[in-house]
């Protein structure tokens, strides 16, 4: 990407850091840095993005997204399933509306979110997202009984080979309870 999108990016951790903790729910959290992105960012700057938040003590899992492709959801003894949410992007209007999404978790239970990259090609070029997503999910599926590191790593080499350079960025994070 540009310099725009790595001033943007650099801009929201750091806003996402000063805004973030137990004193902001996460919907308050993404309100705040919306403000203040839409209101030093040029026109047509925008970011996609998803906020979650694990409160390991109350097995609950809070998750809001500004227009970012779905967390997958992997409950330890189900089939892993996306989380749809709704939400407007940030820095495209002056206020957002948010929808925030509360899951029961339990230990062993694991979430994985990623950047667009994933879903949008595989080694031939670009694929609906709808293929993309399922092609995700079928490599989480398959992982399930691995530790968290080497499930990253199989799911990642199972989407694209380290011979094709991505066109787009490629993030893939699991977290497990």
């Amino acid at each position: 990407h540009d310099l725009g999108s790595s001033l943007a990016t650099s801009a929201f951790k750091a806003l996402i850091h000063l805004n973030s903790g137990l004193l902001f729910p996460p919907e308050e959290t993404m309100k705040i840095v919306n403000s203040v992105l839409g209101a030093v960012l040029g026109e047509g700057i925008y970011l996609t993005a998803v906020y979650a938040l694990l409160n390991r003590r109350k097995n609950q899992l809070k998750i809001v997204s500004a227009g970012h492709p779905p967390v997958i959801y992997s409950p330890i003894d189900e089939k892993p399933y996306p989380v749809e949410t709704t939400g407007d992007v940030i820095a495209m209007f002056e206020s957002i509306v948010l929808e925030v999404i509360e899951i029961k978790v339990k230990k062993g239970d694991r979430l994985f979110l990623y950047t667009d990259g994933i879903i949008e090609e595989d080694e031939k070029g670009n694929i609906t997202r709808e293929a993309g997503l399922q092609r995700l999910l079928t490599r989480i599926e398959s992982t399930k009984e691995m530790p968290l590191d080497d499930s990253i790593e199989s799911i990642l080499s199972g989407l694209l080979p380290s011979s094709k350079s991505a066109a787009d960025d490629l993030l893939l994070m699991g977290v497990e309870v």
